[in-house]
């Protein structure tokens, strides 16, 4: 049991022995509430993106020959992406609610109500991302020799591409809801 909620009820118990007889026309009792929320949260996210040697070599070579040549496009790339998110809520709610006799003249007995709540959250997300390229490479040679004078060179696309992700995330809800009554 949790030590808040057993000193709430121990409480409230040791007021109504000592008000015992003090309160032999009471219209209302004792009331007790008590309510714990702890939350903790840790979110941790790494991410690396490493390139050793990347290296693009286009080469067009034309002889003896008018002509185009056509567009080249090198790419070497190292992405990383890693994210860790927490969302926590914690509600609580409580109401105690006493009636006595109503004003008939009599007395009414004492009546004890004790309510306690405890909510407690631990998260954790972590994360780790890494990409790495060890000596990507493109490379593009076109070589006319002797060509005619329309000749034309193509395009070239190359791309080497290294990509890494990470995702943690957690999402915690803890709702509570109390109501006494004594009538």
């Amino acid at each position: 049991m949790n030590k808040r909620l057993l000193a709430c009820v121990v409480g409230a118990l040791m007021l109504l022995l000592s008000v015992g007889t003090l309160a032999a026309n009471a219209a209302e009792g004792v009331q007790a509430d008590g309510q714990t929320a702890t939350s903790e949260q840790q979110a941790s996210a790494a991410s690396g993106a490493t390139q050793v040697d990347p290296s693009n070599t286009n080469i067009d070579v034309r002889v003896l020959s008018p002509g185009d040549n056509g567009s080249v496009s090198q790419t070497n790339s190292a992405t990383s992406d890693a994210t860790a998110s927490n969302s926590n809520d914690t509600d609580q709610d409580a109401s105690q609610s006493q009636h006595g006799s109503g004003g008939c003249g009599c007395s009414s007995s004492l009546g004890i109500q004790a309510l306690g709540q405890s909510a407690s959250n631990w998260q954790g997300a972590f994360a780790l991302s890494a990409a790495l390229q060890l000596a990507p490479h493109n490379a593009n040679g076109g070589t006319a020799v002797w060509s005619p004078s329309m000749g034309m060179g193509g395009s070239t696309r190359q791309t080497n591409a290294a990509d890494s992700t990470a995702r943690g995330t957690n999402r915690n809800d803890a709702d509570q809801f109390a109501r006494q009554y004594q009538g």
